[in-house]
């Protein structure tokens, strides 16, 4: 029951802060303002790479070839560059709720992004909703990937993700990927 009004609290509050974005004329990222807006990504090993996200479904057709992009490794709950994944995977919308759902339960998360490790080992990378911007590239460059886009460019002082300012706008899909049939790498 707790977990249920810690739930909808965070709901109540995530639809404030779309009526406010919307009030200013913002625009929505593809998906219903009636959702919730957490996004994630999450690692592509070898052991789950036949369906990383656990839904069939993921923002990009593939994993991303390599994790290069990440230079601050704690940040992201690594040691060092040879503890990184093969790569990385943008989920659905249903899958970041499961896979997020200690972050989202989490009164106190205030960072940018909360790096969630299942019973496995395998880190999913949460992101809540914001204007994408971020004070490292490689946050910008990780969110870029749960919007379904990628890289990041910069906006003095911050980055943005997405290699330009209108590249991750149409690129979300709350559903995952619109393929009639999903393919992985291997």
């Amino acid at each position: 029951m707790l977990k249920l009004q810690a739930l909808i609290t965070l709901l109540i509050i995530n639809q404030s802060y779309i009526s406010l974005v919307h009030a200013e004329g913002s625009h929505s990222h593809g998906h219903s303002e009636h959702e919730s807006d957490i996004f994630c990504a999450t690692e592509c090993t070898e052991g789950n790479n036949a369906d990383p996200c656990g839904d069939g479904k993921g923002q990009q057709e593939s994993c991303t070839e390599g994790t290069s992009f990440i230079t601050m490794f704690d940040k992201f709950g690594y040691s060092n560059q040879t503890a990184l994944p093969n790569g990385f995977l943008g989920c659905s919308l249903h899958a970041c709720e499961d896979l997020c759902m200690s972050a989202i339960m989490d009164t106190n998360w205030t960072e940018p992004m909360k790096v969630v490790t299942a019973d496995d080992g395998v880190k999913t990378f949460c992101f809540a909703d914001g204007n994408g911007m971020f004070m490292s590239k490689d946050l910008a460059e990780m969110s870029a990937l749960t919007r379904g886009c990628s890289g990041s460019h910069f906006m003095d002082p911050m980055y943005k993700h997405g290699s330009n300012h209108a590249a991750c706008v149409d690129s979300y899909h709350p559903d995952g990927s619109s393929s009639s049939r999903f393919t992985w790498s291997t």
